[in-house]
Formats: C-alpha cells, sequence, structure tokens
C-alpha cells in the first residue's frame, strides 16, 4: 500500500468508501478474478481440450451483460450481441481443428465458472473504479490478495514449494514474466480500460 501511495498519488485514497470496506471488497474481487478464475481454468485445462475450454471462457461477454442485468448495468444493445456472435464464431474458426466435439462434464462446467468468475471480477471492479479508487491501487491490492489466496490453494493441491526449484533462472524467468507482465501490468491495463469503456466492451 505504500507504493500505491508514492505512485497513484490523490488517487491512492480509498475513495468514497473506507478502508476496512475497501480491503473486504478486493478480498472478494482477487478470490474471483484472481484465485478461482485461475484454480478453475488450469484445472478445466486438465480435464478437456485447450480448444474446447478457450471456447467456453470466451463466452464471459455474455455472463457480464447477463450479471450486470441484475447488478443494474445498461441492458446491452443489437450491436453488442452482434460482436459477440461474430467473435465467438470467429474463434471457433480459427480453433475448428483443434475443438473436440464432446461433453466433457466436469471440464467444460469447470471452463464455464471461470467464465462466471472472470464476469463476476470485471463488474465488481467496475464499481470500485466508479468510487474514485486509483486503478493502479487496485491492482496491487488484488495481486497481493490473490498471492495470500492463492497459497493456500496450492498446498492444498499438493504442490510442493521448492526453493532450489524456484531459484533456477528458467524458472525464475518464468515467475517474473508471469508475475509482472502476465499479472501485474496485464490487470492494470484491465482496469484502466474498464474506467474508459465499461465492463461489457471491455469483456
Amino acid at each position: 500500500w505504500s507504493i500505491s501511495r508514492q505512485t497513484a498519488g490523490h488517487g491512492a485514497h480509498p475513495g468514497r468508501m473506507g478502508w476496512g470496506r475497501l480491503q473486504l471488497h478486493l478480498v472478494v474481487v482477487a478470490a474471483l478474478g484472481g484465485t478461482l478464475y485461475f484454480v478453475l481454468e488450469n484445472a478445466a485445462l486438465n480435464l478437456a481440450p485447450a480448444a474446447n475450454v478457450s471456447l467456453i471462457v470466451s463466452t464471459a461477454p455474455l455472463f457480464t451483460a447477463l450479471l450486470g442485468q441484475w447488478c443494474g448495468t445498461p441492458a446491452p444493445g443489437r450491436a453488442f450481441l452482434i460482436g459477440f456472435v461474430l467473435a465467438v464464431g470467429g474463434l471457433m474458426l480459427v480453433l475448428w481443428d483443434e475443438l473436440v466435439l464432446r461433453l466433457d462434464l466436469s471440464g467444460d462446467l469447470l471452463a464455464l465458472g471461470a467464465a462466471l468468475t472472470w464476469a463476476g471480477y470485471t463488474l465488481l471492479m467496475r464499481r470500485l473504479l466508479k468510487q474514485g479508487i486509483s486503478p493502479l491501487m487496485l491492482t496491487l491490492g488484488v495481486v497481493a490478495y490473490t498471492l495470500f489466496e492463492a497459497l493456500p490453494v496450492a498446498l492444498w493441491c499438493g504442490y510442493a514449494l521448492k526453493a532450489d526449484a524456484l531459484m533456477t533462472p528458467v524458472n525464475l524467468l518464468n515467475l517474473l514474466f508471469l508475475g509482472v507482465i502476465a499479472t501485474s501490468v496485464c490487470y492494470f491495463t484491465w482496469n484502466r480500460a474498464l474506467e474508459f469503456i465499461g465492463p461489457l466492451r471491455c469483456t
């Protein structure tokens, strides 16, 4: 949080909610968009073909629109529906050779759960951004809470933390890429995009 205070300037305050309430929101948002999303998606990839999982997860915009209706977001217009159909259709064409036309119930349901959790993350993050909180501060909070939430899950799933394996150059570079580029930078740019164009166009 001290980093966020130094880098986000006036945006480092908790907006119109108190610090305690903000932390609670961040715990939930991190669980949805960080821990649960990645756990469900990776578990789905172990049970179903990657092409099928990619196609199912790409339905996140539809769930964002449906959940958004429940949260009071304006209904999507015809352009959204046409764009969604075209996007999913295009993805099907790209993945056609790898798609497996069979039902892997466990894997497909897990992928569907990942799409739902990402939709929930997007809508809740948009709600926090509307409180006037800095996207950088929110990103730091999400990444930090995801780390704390993911560690118990990893240990429960039987992953062993081996310091010697973590310190090898290849693994260290992989972790740096995943932590800095594929997580922090990507989440920050996503949150900034949410601030400018909203959840439906973002997803």
